[in-house]
């Protein structure tokens, strides 16, 4: 119960340093704190300190219910650090457990932002796709398509996903 005070004040709080004080309490009263765990994660990543959400998530293990959670967000600081080897690592052990269209998204941006073909690794497109079949309807993933194929010089493609993107939103600017 001491842990839960400054849980809840840390969500509520109104700035990431406020709530990383506060969630980083919890934390250090009760370890095994995982909702706790992943709010100070976000937090820190929200105060662009993604090293320390790396740290945040490591506890969390496979049996934990709040693993998925803390995978993808480990996948996100990675990238963000730049570390692209590690966050494709991380989305393929989430993948291989919870297959989802946004790790499907995520693997795709990944391998956008890779000079060099990771190990086991197609080309981004076929992310994008695989993302846009299991969730047709979310414009990103259509946008994503769109400028993956843009970027491997082809423009026809390009253009018929960006229409398409925009067909199903067009006041997403």
């Amino acid at each position: 119960m001491a842990a839960f005070e400054p849980y809840v004040k840390g969500l509520l709080a109104d700035t990431p340093s406020s709530q990383v004080a506060l969630l980083t309490k919890a934390v250090q009263l009760k370890p095994d704190f995982g909702d706790a765990r992943i709010a100070l994660a976000l937090a820190q990543a929200a105060a662009d300190n993604h090293r320390g959400a790396l740290e945040t998530l490591a506890p969390i293990g496979d049996a934990s219910p709040l693993w998925a959670e803390a995978m993808l967000l480990t996948a996100v600081a990675h990238m963000e650090l730049g570390d692209y080897e590690s966050a494709w690592q991380a989305l393929k052990r989430l993948l291989a457990r919870a297959p989802s269209a946004l790790v499907l998204n995520d693997m795709g941006v990944v391998r956008l932002r890779t000079a060099a073909a990771l190990p086991g690794s197609g080309r981004a497109t076929w992310y994008f796709s695989q993302a846009r079949t299991l969730d047709p309807l979310d414009p990103d993933y259509l946008f994503n398509l769109g400028y993956a194929y843009w970027l491997e010089g082809n423009p026809s493609g390009a253009g018929y996903w960006l229409r398409e993107a925009v067909r199903l939103d067009p006041t997403d600017a």
